[in-house]
């Protein structure tokens, strides 16, 4: 009920007057001069308004009891400008709202006539946004061609509308190189030197809310040498470890290519082999020297040993050359 009616009542009441418009009307006449309308008031929903959101601003008045058949008229404004004008409708709506949007709003209520004409007071309405403005980043800050790539494309959801499903797209030179999907990132196997070029990301809602990404340059880098030398020393030692492990673990079975000694190439008798046991009984008969050491000289290709040399404790020396086992 309306204040309207209450002050009406009131007065009725004080002065006993039957409550019909003609006597209510001449009361009104003879002791004040009644509101046709109230001053409007202008609300919003919902609130606060995030964008995307559907947004409607109503502009609330009440008509005098006497002249409720009477037809208003509203227009809404926004910073001073009109956005609606005069209508029956007491509501303006913003089917999906925007950052732009946001304004003090206000509306105005007039008779048909246009003899009355009142304002409302003017509300803030600040579009809070649903996401931020993505950010495009790069996996590492220098690529070289053979490497994997990865872009991210980062954004966050406003507290208010958590639950809401965002899309995701890249772009390369301005060209389309993974729809929208649920994905925020972007991957690039193996990249080549043809992969290079400007980066940048779409992020969308249901409502179609989109923001676009700053774009991003990428330079795919050619190796040089000082990254391959790593690779290539790398290799060779594993290379060195394998084949050293075979040479060890078959050293037993390897077989030499062998060659006549000397002697034999001269047509000469072989002298006869002396083993480093009968070297040793020899040295042990011999009352004049005492062998001491043994050594053994590698021969060339296909003689196994040149000469072997013998030293006895004194000074004097003894060799026995082109000795072949």
């Amino acid at each position: 009920m309306s204040k309207y009616f209450h002050a009406f009542s009131r007065r009725s009441k004080a002065l006993d007057i039957p409550r019909n418009h003609g006597q209510l009307g001449s009361a009104c006449v003879s002791h004040q001069v009644c509101d046709l309308f109230e001053v409007p008031e202008i609300t919003v929903t919902p609130y606060p308004v995030v964008e995307g959101d559907e947004m409607t601003l109503t502009c609330d008045t009440s008509l005098n009891p006497l002249r409720q058949r009477t037809e208003l008229q509203f227009a809404f404004y926004r910073d001073g400008r009109n956005v609606q004008e005069f209508s029956s409708s007491d509501q303006y709506g913003v089917q999906s709202a925007q950052l732009e949007d946001s304004g003090n709003y206000s509306c105005d209520v007039r008779a048909l006539n246009d003899k009355v004409r009142k304002r409302s007071h003017f509300i803030h309405i600040m579009i809070k946004e649903l996401f931020f403005t993505p950010v495009l980043n790069v996996s590492t800050l220098e690529v070289l061609e053979g490497d994997n790539m990865t872009l991210t494309c980062d954004t966050s959801l406003s507290p208010l509308r958590q639950r809401t499903e965002l899309q995701f797209a890249f772009y390369r030179d301005g060209r389309n190189v993974q729809e929208f999907s649920l994905f925020n990132h972007y991957e690039v196997k193996s990249v080549q030197l043809g992969n290079s070029g400007n980066y940048s990301c779409d992020v969308r809602s249901a409502s179609n809310i989109s923001k676009k990404s700053e774009v991003v340059f990428v330079q795919i880098r050619e190796k040089s040498s000082k990254h391959k030398t790593p690779i290539i020393i790398v290799t060779l030692l594993v290379l060195l470890l394998v084949v050293t492990f075979l040479l060890f673990k078959y050293r037993h079975k390897l077989h030499w290519p062998t060659t006549r000694c000397p002697h034999q190439q001269r047509g000469l008798q072989p002298e006869p082999q002396i083993s480093p046991t009968y070297a040793a009984r020899e040295s042990v008969d011999d009352t004049e020297v005492t062998y001491t050491d043994l050594i053994l000289h590698r021969g060339p290709q296909g003689c196994h040993l040149r000469h072997c040399e013998m030293q006895k404790s004194t000074i004097l020396k003894k060799t026995s050359d082109d000795l072949c086992l």
